[in-house]
């Protein structure tokens, strides 16, 4: 899920991506009914189709906090890859593993959301569906807006194979805003069903009003619509995510000037918070601006503490030699309690860790630093705001020895 930005930035470079085979077999089947009368989608009396098996697409209750991740599974369940689900995704692009932090403005909620912020950003999106073997592109609403027939016809044409179609929105108004998928359409395309966060049914979205884009020039994230294509290859996944765990470190101490991964996203994060950033803010002022500026790293912290261990259950899986993922395990699992002791507290770990250190540690969610209990006080307060900074920090240590352990274990494997 997304928010706009508080200071844009600037605009992703511009990019015509090349349409995989599907698609231009597609445009060219579209065309050919079309001169023949016979195109449903696009004929005078309009058209309406969607996918089988419409249904939510996150539960956010469950942890499901990354909604590209959540498209990404949407659309490979109707191409039949159930080994590619949400977890798989939220796993491989690193969204349930890194902490991020801005040094500019609001980006997102996880690194999918940051590396789509970027000038060519788009090309993520396209190599995390090329890990699984598929081509796909991401075609911008100025360029659908620019050649609207053909691309119309490419959306209809997906929907009418039961095939989904990501969108990426830059938010405009909040039911507009984030990942979501377009599951059918109506009145040959000007109307189109869309699914996003945790709603059961689809609303219907005029295609004019789809693809206004509201965004400024200047927007850092850009707006677009994803069409993946044909499979190009089966993919090893066992190797796949051998892959994805070799390369955690490297995600992990990512550094821009725009933004940070991993320990250095934290411990940017509690020096912004040492540094007196929200002493002039008041708690009114605050409440509005809180996601954007604050919770979104802690939302990040509590998702990821227990968001990542499925991706490790099957890397270890598939791959016996990682041993050494339990000890990563270990330190995600510090992570959750240093933002809530009642974090999964019936699984017996915030005991084994108080046996070991001698008590629990401080919690972001007790010092009303946290998701749930949240006041501005709480980052105002000298002695509260050095507690809340020192928590932050843990987190930043636990992180450094992700790094550690997965580096270590590979060289030894």
């Amino acid at each position: 899920m997304s928010e706009p930005a508080k200071n844009p930035g600037q605009q992703p470079e511009s990019f015509q991506p090349q349409k995989p085979e599907m698609m231009r077999a597609l445009e060219e089947a579209q065309g050919q009914t079309e001169a023949q009368g016979a195109s449903q989608a696009t004929s005078s009396s309009g058209g309406s189709g969607s996918i089988p098996g419409i249904h939510r697409l996150i539960n956010s209750d469950g942890g499901e906090n990354y909604w590209f991740n959540g498209c990404a599974a949407y659309v490979m369940e109707a191409l039949g890859e159930p080994d590619y689900d949400y977890w798989f995704f939220a796993g491989l692009t690193g969204d349930n593993f890194a902490q991020v932090f801005a040094r500019d403005h609001f980006r997102g909620n996880g690194v999918t959301d940051y590396r789509l912020s970027e000038a060519g950003g788009h090309r993520f999106i396209e190599d995390v569906f090329g890990t699984c073997g598929y081509a796909s592109a991401f075609v911008t609403e100025k360029q659908f807006a620019a050649d609207k027939g053909t691309y119309l016809r490419m959306l209809t044409g997906y929907i009418d194979r039961g095939i989904p179609v990501i969108r990426h929105r830059w938010p405009v108004s909040s039911n507009q805003w984030g990942w979501g998928v377009f599951v059918g359409y109506e009145n040959g395309g000007e109307t189109l069903l869309y699914i996003t966060g945790d709603k059961t049914e689809p609303e219907r979205i005029p295609l004019e009003e789809a693809l206004f884009d509201a965004a400024p020039e200047s927007q850092q994230s850009e707006s677009g619509w994803i069409f993946v294509g044909e499979k190009k290859e089966q993919k090893n996944l066992r190797q796949i995510y051998r892959d994805a765990i070799i390369n955690l470190p490297k995600l992990l101490t990512a550094k821009t000037d725009a933004y940070c991964f991993g320990s250095a996203a934290f411990r940017a994060w509690a020096a912004e918070v040492e540094s007196g950033k929200f002493d002039s803010i008041k708690q009114k002022e605050f409440s509005s601006l809180a996601h954007n500026l604050y919770i979104v790293y802690v939302v990040n912290v509590a998702t990821n503490s227990g968001g990542g261990w499925g991706f490790m259950d099957k890397a270890k899986e598939l791959n016996p030699d990682f041993t050494f993922l339990e000890e990563v395990r270990r330190q995600y699992r510090t992570m959750g309690l240093l933002w809530w002791s009642k974090y999964k507290a019936d699984d017996g770990f915030p005991e084994e860790y108080a046996k070991l250190h001698g008590g629990l540690p401080d919690n972001l969610e007790d010092l009303n630093a946290g998701i749930f209990h949240c006041k501005i006080k709480s980052l105002q307060n000298p002695k509260k705001r050095a507690k809340v900074v020192a928590v932050i920090r843990q987190c930043a240590d636990c992180m450094d020895e992700v790094v550690r352990i997965i580096e270590q274990g590979v060289k030894e494997t």
